[in-house]
């Protein structure tokens, strides 16, 4: 499997086409959407213990979906974003009744998993491909204050160590 490799592979999405009809899977429409992502070691980990249960209760076949009911069956959306919501709300992620904060979105996730490798260093092609956009021009659309914050940082930074500010800063 490709997890196996340290990545996901990204190839198809579940569609529902009306209400209470059954889910299938259809192949993404794009060649950027279709993608390896790369996973975390923890990731990974996680997913092997995820698949050997799935194959213990008989879901893990290629085509089965990676994450079901007990029964086999693809997660309705709706319970996924329940359960999203009940576990930021344990996690105290979400505002408190009367509160004017905004809670912790699914969308969220995916601000994360981009922002977090801009301020690691990588650059805007190896993020788009990460993401599945159709070309740079959208990461950059989206995430371009995100490149703008790490690039000052690392300018920062470089300024600080060439002025030896750093070593009187670290004692």
């Amino acid at each position: 499997m490709e997890f196996e490799r340290g990545v996901i592979g990204v190839r198809f999405q579940l569609e529902r086409k009306a209400k209470n009809t059954a889910a299938r899977r259809t192949r993404l429409k794009t060649t950027a959407a279709r993608r390896h992502v790369e996973a975390l070691p923890e990731l990974i980990a996680l997913l092997r213990t995820h698949k050997a249960k799935a194959f213990a209760r008989g879901h893990a076949r290629p085509e089965d979906f990676v994450f079901t009911t007990a029964n086999g069956l693809p997660l309705m959306h709706r319970n996924v974003s329940r359960d999203f919501t009940t576990a930021g709300d344990r996690a105290g992620l979400n505002p408190k009744e009367g509160e004017e904060v905004q809670g912790v979105s699914l969308h969220d996730l995916r601000h994360t998993a981009a922002c977090r490798p801009i301020a690691a260093g990588l650059d805007v092609v190896q993020v788009q491909t990460q993401l599945g956009h159709a070309n740079p021009a959208i990461t950059l659309r989206l995430y371009g204050g995100e490149f703008q914050v790490a690039q000052r940082r690392d300018a920062l930074r470089d300024k600080i160590a060439g002025s030896g500010l750093g070593a009187v800063l670290r004692r």
